[in-house]
């Protein structure tokens, strides 16, 4: 995640960026309930695959913590099923801010082109 601080100016709805940090600053309040929303589906599949059998029914402590040795083969299922769900899930969300990574930047391109330029004086 990255942060952008910028102003707008109501009069002409101009957008002036001020800066743009790469920046672990929590959810963005735009996509807050779809980032939540994915939170929860990773969690609760991580919940199924430790205390729900394949057949529905609930598992005992024993076979979550993996003791029964048939059972430890069925946890290294779960645990590589949940991985690739996992990787799965991080590629969308990787590709969703790439994505919104690059219309920001073209954005940004854009406020710059029409921002006046800085006058050179006393560079020769």
């Amino acid at each position: 995640m990255f942060g952008l601080d910028f102003l707008h100016e109501k009069e002409s709805g101009r957008f002036y960026i001020l800066e743009l940090n790469g920046t672990a600053c929590g959810l963005v309040r735009a996509c807050e309930e779809e980032d939540m929303l994915r939170m929860r589906d990773l969690v609760l599949a991580k919940m199924k695959t430790l205390f729900i059998d394949t057949d529905g029914e609930r598992k005992d402590i024993g076979s979550v913590q993996g003791t029964k040795e048939g059972e430890q083969s069925n946890d290294m299922e779960n645990r590589k099923e949940e991985k690739e769900e996992e990787e799965k899930a991080l590629l969308e969300n990787i590709k969703r801010v790439n994505l919104e990574k690059k219309e920001l930047e073209n954005t940004i391109q854009e406020l710059e082109r029409k921002l006046p330029k800085k006058s050179k004086k006393g560079k020769k």
